[in-house]
Protein backbone atom coordinates (compact mmCIF):
# COMPACT_ATOMS: atom_id res chain seq x y z
CA UNK A 1 0.00 0.00 0.00
CA UNK A 2 1.41 3.45 -1.21
CA UNK A 3 1.96 5.78 2.26
CA UNK A 4 -0.11 9.00 2.03
CA UNK A 5 1.77 12.37 1.67
CA UNK A 6 2.91 13.99 4.66
CA UNK A 7 1.43 18.00 4.90
CA UNK A 8 4.58 19.58 5.52
CA UNK A 9 6.58 17.93 2.62
CA UNK A 10 7.86 20.42 0.36
CA UNK A 11 7.28 23.10 2.18
CA UNK A 12 9.95 26.15 2.14
CA UNK A 13 13.12 25.85 4.10
CA UNK A 14 12.37 29.24 5.80
CA UNK A 15 9.30 27.03 7.15
CA UNK A 16 11.76 24.72 9.42
CA UNK A 17 13.52 25.98 12.72
CA UNK A 18 16.74 24.16 11.96
CA UNK A 19 16.63 24.83 8.02
CA UNK A 20 15.84 28.74 8.97
CA UNK A 21 18.32 28.58 11.53
CA UNK A 22 20.95 27.30 9.78
CA UNK A 23 20.46 30.19 6.92
CA UNK A 24 20.45 32.91 9.37
CA UNK A 25 23.89 31.83 11.40
CA UNK A 26 26.29 34.44 8.85
CA UNK A 27 23.66 37.07 7.96
CA UNK A 28 20.92 37.25 10.68
CA UNK A 29 16.99 36.10 10.79
CA UNK A 30 15.22 37.97 7.66
CA UNK A 31 11.94 36.33 9.63
CA UNK A 32 10.06 38.36 7.22
CA UNK A 33 8.43 36.05 3.92
CA UNK A 34 6.15 36.26 1.27
CA UNK A 35 4.78 40.00 0.94
CA UNK A 36 0.98 40.59 -0.14
CA UNK A 37 2.29 43.66 -2.35
CA UNK A 38 5.31 44.91 -3.97
CA UNK A 39 5.85 49.09 -3.72
CA UNK A 40 8.26 51.38 -5.92
CA UNK A 41 10.12 54.08 -5.08
CA UNK A 42 7.58 56.76 -6.55
CA UNK A 43 4.60 54.73 -3.79
CA UNK A 44 3.49 57.20 -1.80
CA UNK A 45 4.16 56.23 1.89
CA UNK A 46 2.52 57.73 5.02
CA UNK A 47 3.35 56.41 8.45
CA UNK A 48 2.21 57.44 11.88
CA UNK A 49 2.45 55.16 15.23
CA UNK A 50 5.14 54.71 18.24
CA UNK A 51 8.82 56.22 18.57
CA UNK A 52 10.50 53.70 16.40
CA UNK A 53 8.37 54.27 13.51
CA UNK A 54 10.21 57.86 13.28
CA UNK A 55 13.46 55.62 11.94
CA UNK A 56 11.08 53.64 9.24
CA UNK A 57 10.27 57.59 8.57
CA UNK A 58 13.88 58.79 8.60
CA UNK A 59 15.39 55.98 6.25
CA UNK A 60 13.03 56.38 3.55
CA UNK A 61 13.77 59.79 3.26
CA UNK A 62 17.11 59.38 3.73
CA UNK A 63 17.23 57.28 0.34
CA UNK A 64 14.84 59.42 -1.25
CA UNK A 65 11.69 57.83 -1.23
CA UNK A 66 8.30 59.35 -1.75
CA UNK A 67 7.40 59.81 1.65
CA UNK A 68 4.34 61.57 1.95
CA UNK A 69 5.27 64.88 4.54
CA UNK A 70 2.30 67.77 5.04
CA UNK A 71 3.36 69.47 7.99
CA UNK A 72 7.21 70.44 6.99
CA UNK A 73 6.94 73.45 8.79
CA UNK A 74 7.85 77.05 7.78
CA UNK A 75 10.86 77.69 5.73
CA UNK A 76 13.11 79.83 7.85
CA UNK A 77 13.48 77.01 10.57
CA UNK A 78 16.37 75.35 10.63
CA UNK A 79 16.35 71.75 10.05
CA UNK A 80 17.21 71.24 14.03
CA UNK A 81 14.66 73.37 15.19
CA UNK A 82 11.97 71.94 12.67
CA UNK A 83 12.62 68.52 14.05
CA UNK A 84 12.52 70.12 17.89
CA UNK A 85 8.96 71.23 16.68
CA UNK A 86 8.29 67.38 15.29
CA UNK A 87 8.14 69.16 11.57
CA UNK A 88 8.58 65.96 9.36
CA UNK A 89 9.32 63.42 11.90
CA UNK A 90 6.19 61.97 10.35
CA UNK A 91 3.89 62.44 7.60
CA UNK A 92 1.94 65.20 10.02
CA UNK A 93 2.62 66.53 13.29
CA UNK A 94 1.07 64.38 15.66
CA UNK A 95 4.08 63.70 17.70
CA UNK A 96 3.70 59.55 18.73
CA UNK A 97 0.87 57.83 17.86
CA UNK A 98 0.90 54.73 20.74
CA UNK A 99 -1.96 52.74 20.72
CA UNK A 100 -4.40 51.31 18.11
CA UNK A 101 -7.43 53.08 19.90
CA UNK A 102 -5.69 56.56 19.95
CA UNK A 103 -4.92 56.23 16.37
CA UNK A 104 -8.60 55.60 15.57
CA UNK A 105 -9.30 58.51 17.47
CA UNK A 106 -6.87 60.70 15.38
CA UNK A 107 -8.96 59.92 12.26
CA UNK A 108 -12.31 60.58 13.82
CA UNK A 109 -10.78 63.83 15.06
CA UNK A 110 -9.44 64.54 11.71
CA UNK A 111 -12.59 63.88 10.46
CA UNK A 112 -14.57 65.75 12.67
CA UNK A 113 -16.58 63.22 14.38
CA UNK A 114 -15.52 63.50 17.76
CA UNK A 115 -14.22 66.23 19.75
CA UNK A 116 -12.78 65.24 23.22
CA UNK A 117 -13.83 66.93 26.10
CA UNK A 118 -9.86 68.26 27.35
CA UNK A 119 -9.28 71.17 24.99
CA UNK A 120 -5.89 71.61 25.97
CA UNK A 121 -3.61 71.47 29.11
CA UNK A 122 -1.44 74.18 31.05
CA UNK A 123 2.33 74.23 31.88
CA UNK A 124 3.60 75.60 34.88
CA UNK A 125 4.65 78.55 32.97
CA UNK A 126 1.14 79.32 31.88
CA UNK A 127 1.42 78.41 28.57
CA UNK A 128 -1.06 76.28 26.00
CA UNK A 129 -0.35 72.43 25.69
CA UNK A 130 -2.42 70.02 23.00
CA UNK A 131 -3.23 67.32 25.20
CA UNK A 132 -3.04 64.42 22.13
CA UNK A 133 0.03 66.44 21.32
CA UNK A 134 2.07 67.57 24.23
CA UNK A 135 5.78 67.30 23.15
CA UNK A 136 5.05 68.48 19.30
CA UNK A 137 5.45 72.67 20.86
CA UNK A 138 8.85 73.24 22.60
CA UNK A 139 7.78 75.84 25.87
CA UNK A 140 3.56 75.30 24.34
CA UNK A 141 1.41 77.61 22.68
CA UNK A 142 1.29 81.48 23.95
CA UNK A 143 -3.03 80.93 24.08
CA UNK A 144 -6.12 79.09 23.42
CA UNK A 145 -6.48 80.34 19.96
CA UNK A 146 -3.11 79.84 18.68
CA UNK A 147 -3.45 76.34 20.24
CA UNK A 148 -6.63 75.47 17.90
CA UNK A 149 -5.47 77.00 14.85
CA UNK A 150 -2.65 74.83 14.86
CA UNK A 151 -4.70 71.52 15.73
CA UNK A 152 -7.25 72.68 13.44
CA UNK A 153 -4.69 72.75 10.52
CA UNK A 154 -3.00 69.83 11.57
CA UNK A 155 -5.92 67.52 11.29
CA UNK A 156 -6.56 69.00 7.84
CA UNK A 157 -3.58 68.04 7.04
CA UNK A 158 -4.35 64.30 8.24
CA UNK A 159 -6.41 63.98 5.93
CA UNK A 160 -4.82 65.41 2.71
CA UNK A 161 -1.87 63.12 3.87
CA UNK A 162 -3.99 60.06 3.67
CA UNK A 163 -6.20 61.47 0.57
CA UNK A 164 -2.30 61.44 -1.63
CA UNK A 165 -0.73 58.12 0.03
CA UNK A 166 -0.66 55.09 -1.42
CA UNK A 167 0.69 53.15 1.50
CA UNK A 168 -0.29 53.47 5.18
CA UNK A 169 2.20 52.60 7.85
CA UNK A 170 1.28 52.19 11.15
CA UNK A 171 3.76 51.04 14.04
CA UNK A 172 2.30 49.84 17.13
CA UNK A 173 3.73 50.45 20.37
CA UNK A 174 1.95 50.05 23.85
CA UNK A 175 -1.13 48.51 25.19
CA UNK A 176 -1.51 50.51 27.94
CA UNK A 177 -2.79 53.77 28.08
CA UNK A 178 -4.42 57.03 30.23
CA UNK A 179 -8.19 57.36 29.53
CA UNK A 180 -10.73 60.32 29.60
CA UNK A 181 -13.01 58.49 32.09
CA UNK A 182 -15.82 61.05 30.28
CA UNK A 183 -15.36 60.32 26.73
CA UNK A 184 -13.13 57.86 26.62
CA UNK A 185 -10.36 59.75 24.71
CA UNK A 186 -7.03 57.96 24.73
CA UNK A 187 -4.41 60.10 25.73
CA UNK A 188 -0.45 59.15 24.68
CA UNK A 189 0.82 60.30 28.12
CA UNK A 190 -0.84 60.73 31.14
CA UNK A 191 -1.63 64.48 32.70
CA UNK A 192 0.70 65.76 35.27
CA UNK A 193 4.31 67.23 36.70
CA UNK A 194 4.24 70.12 34.12
CA UNK A 195 1.71 69.33 31.64
CA UNK A 196 -1.54 69.89 32.85
CA UNK A 197 -2.99 68.41 36.40
CA UNK A 198 -3.46 64.27 37.04
CA UNK A 199 -7.17 63.92 38.35
CA UNK A 200 -7.97 60.40 38.99
CA UNK A 201 -11.44 61.10 38.72
CA UNK A 202 -11.24 62.04 35.25
CA UNK A 203 -8.29 59.78 34.14
CA UNK A 204 -8.12 55.95 34.44
CA UNK A 205 -5.61 53.46 33.50
CA UNK A 206 -6.78 51.04 31.07
CA UNK A 207 -4.35 48.02 29.09
CA UNK A 208 -5.75 46.96 26.04
CA UNK A 209 -6.49 43.56 25.09
CA UNK A 210 -5.26 41.94 21.74
CA UNK A 211 -8.71 42.03 20.71
CA UNK A 212 -9.49 45.60 21.65
CA UNK A 213 -6.41 46.95 20.27
CA UNK A 214 -7.94 44.16 16.91
CA UNK A 215 -11.00 46.18 17.13
CA UNK A 216 -9.93 49.41 17.08
CA UNK A 217 -7.22 48.71 14.30
CA UNK A 218 -10.17 47.47 12.23
CA UNK A 219 -12.14 50.98 12.95
CA UNK A 220 -9.09 52.65 11.89
CA UNK A 221 -8.61 50.62 8.35
CA UNK A 222 -11.87 51.63 7.28
CA UNK A 223 -11.66 55.23 8.59
CA UNK A 224 -8.44 55.32 6.08
CA UNK A 225 -10.25 53.47 3.24
CA UNK A 226 -13.33 55.68 3.95
CA UNK A 227 -10.77 58.76 3.01
CA UNK A 228 -8.87 56.93 0.36
CA UNK A 229 -10.74 53.64 -1.23
CA UNK A 230 -7.75 52.53 -2.59
CA UNK A 231 -4.97 52.58 0.66
CA UNK A 232 -3.06 49.87 1.64
CA UNK A 233 -1.59 49.74 5.11
CA UNK A 234 1.11 48.00 6.60
CA UNK A 235 1.79 46.87 10.39
CA UNK A 236 4.21 47.07 12.11
CA UNK A 237 4.95 46.08 15.75
CA UNK A 238 7.85 48.38 17.46
CA UNK A 239 10.76 46.31 19.25
CA UNK A 240 11.23 48.97 21.99
CA UNK A 241 10.51 48.24 25.48
CA UNK A 242 7.97 49.58 27.47
CA UNK A 243 9.65 53.01 29.22
CA UNK A 244 7.44 52.30 31.92
CA UNK A 245 4.46 50.58 33.22
CA UNK A 246 1.43 50.81 35.45
CA UNK A 247 0.12 47.19 35.34
CA UNK A 248 2.82 45.69 36.61
CA UNK A 249 4.27 43.37 38.50
CA UNK A 250 7.30 43.87 36.06
CA UNK A 251 8.07 46.16 33.19
CA UNK A 252 9.50 43.21 31.21
CA UNK A 253 6.85 41.05 32.28
CA UNK A 254 4.54 43.97 30.90
CA UNK A 255 6.55 44.42 27.83
CA UNK A 256 6.25 40.60 26.89
CA UNK A 257 2.06 41.05 27.38
CA UNK A 258 1.95 44.15 25.31
CA UNK A 259 3.96 43.08 22.19
CA UNK A 260 2.37 39.74 22.40
CA UNK A 261 -1.24 41.42 21.76
CA UNK A 262 -0.33 44.07 19.37
CA UNK A 263 1.54 41.13 16.99
CA UNK A 264 -1.82 39.16 17.62
CA UNK A 265 -3.67 42.07 17.17
CA UNK A 266 -1.92 42.92 13.83
CA UNK A 267 -1.62 39.10 12.78
CA UNK A 268 -6.26 39.50 12.58
CA UNK A 269 -6.30 42.50 11.03
CA UNK A 270 -3.73 41.31 8.34
CA UNK A 271 -5.57 38.17 8.00
CA UNK A 272 -9.11 40.00 7.23
CA UNK A 273 -7.83 41.97 4.53
CA UNK A 274 -5.48 41.83 1.48
CA UNK A 275 -4.65 44.99 1.43
CA UNK A 276 -3.26 44.85 5.05
CA UNK A 277 0.06 43.48 5.85
CA UNK A 278 2.77 42.86 8.23
CA UNK A 279 6.04 43.54 8.10
CA UNK A 280 8.37 41.69 11.06
CA UNK A 281 10.57 44.70 12.69
CA UNK A 282 9.68 42.70 15.66
CA UNK A 283 10.17 39.37 15.01
CA UNK A 284 13.83 41.13 13.54
CA UNK A 285 14.45 42.70 16.43
CA UNK A 286 13.70 40.18 18.68
CA UNK A 287 15.61 36.91 17.06
CA UNK A 288 18.70 38.50 15.98
CA UNK A 289 19.63 39.81 19.73
CA UNK A 290 22.87 41.10 19.50
CA UNK A 291 23.86 40.50 16.47
CA UNK A 292 24.57 43.89 15.19
CA UNK A 293 23.58 45.06 18.61
CA UNK A 294 20.14 46.38 18.20
CA UNK A 295 20.15 48.56 21.57
CA UNK A 296 22.41 50.87 23.39
CA UNK A 297 23.35 50.39 26.72
CA UNK A 298 20.33 51.90 27.50
CA UNK A 299 18.42 48.80 26.33
CA UNK A 300 15.49 50.93 24.60
CA UNK A 301 16.96 53.15 22.28
CA UNK A 302 17.47 51.71 18.75
CA UNK A 303 21.08 51.47 17.54
CA UNK A 304 21.54 52.80 13.68
CA UNK A 305 22.82 49.22 12.88
CA UNK A 306 19.64 48.00 14.48
CA UNK A 307 17.78 50.17 12.02
CA UNK A 308 19.74 49.24 9.19
CA UNK A 309 18.75 45.57 9.78
CA UNK A 310 15.16 46.35 10.20
CA UNK A 311 15.52 48.42 6.75
CA UNK A 312 17.51 45.79 4.78
CA UNK A 313 14.41 43.56 4.93
CA UNK A 314 11.85 46.19 4.53
CA UNK A 315 13.57 47.08 1.36
CA UNK A 316 14.45 44.04 0.10
CA UNK A 317 10.60 42.32 0.27
CA UNK A 318 8.70 45.34 -0.15
CA UNK A 319 11.00 47.01 -3.18
CA UNK A 320 13.44 44.34 -4.18
CA UNK A 321 16.39 46.59 -3.40
CA UNK A 322 19.58 46.21 -1.82
CA UNK A 323 19.71 48.90 1.00
CA UNK A 324 23.26 48.49 1.23
CA UNK A 325 23.74 49.23 -2.54
CA UNK A 326 20.91 52.54 -1.60
CA UNK A 327 24.08 53.63 1.08
CA UNK A 328 26.86 53.21 -0.95
CA UNK A 329 25.36 55.71 -3.70
CA UNK A 330 26.52 58.80 -2.42
CA UNK A 331 22.76 60.14 -3.24
CA UNK A 332 21.44 59.05 0.69
CA UNK A 333 21.47 61.99 2.88
CA UNK A 334 23.64 61.02 6.13
CA UNK A 335 21.62 59.26 8.87
CA UNK A 336 20.52 61.06 11.93
CA UNK A 337 23.03 60.45 14.72
CA UNK A 338 21.35 63.02 17.10
CA UNK A 339 18.23 63.40 18.22
CA UNK A 340 16.83 66.51 19.18
CA UNK A 341 13.04 65.29 20.13
CA UNK A 342 11.94 63.22 23.13
CA UNK A 343 9.52 60.37 22.35
CA UNK A 344 6.60 60.81 24.36
CA UNK A 345 7.53 57.80 26.24
CA UNK A 346 10.54 59.58 27.50
CA UNK A 347 8.06 62.25 29.07
CA UNK A 348 7.06 59.56 31.62
CA UNK A 349 10.48 58.53 32.45
CA UNK A 350 11.63 62.34 33.15
CA UNK A 351 8.30 62.60 34.76
CA UNK A 352 9.35 59.80 37.42
CA UNK A 353 13.00 60.80 37.49
CA UNK A 354 11.61 64.45 38.46
CA UNK A 355 9.80 63.16 41.54
CA UNK A 356 12.91 60.95 42.72
CA UNK A 357 15.49 63.99 42.24
CA UNK A 358 12.81 65.76 44.52
CA UNK A 359 13.13 63.05 46.95
CA UNK A 360 16.70 63.06 47.13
Amino acid sequence: MRENGFPYDGLPSHFNWKDAFADSAQTGWDPQGRVKFHLTPATEIASAGSCFARRIAEDLRRFGFAYVVEEEGPPWLDEKTRRAYHYGLYTARYGDVLTALQFEQLLLRALGRFTPRARYWTSRTGSFLDPFRPLIQPGGFANLDELEDDRRAHLEAVVRAIRRSDVFIFTLGLTEAWVDREDGAVYPVPPGRGRGTFDPEKVGFQNFTAVQTASAMERAFALLREINPSIRLILTVSPVPLAATYAGPHVLRATIYSKSALRVAAEIACSAHDDVDYFASYEIATANGFRPPFFDETGRSVTEAGVASVMKSFFLHYFGLDREKLAKTGEAAPAQTETVEPCDEDAVLAAIEENLRSKA
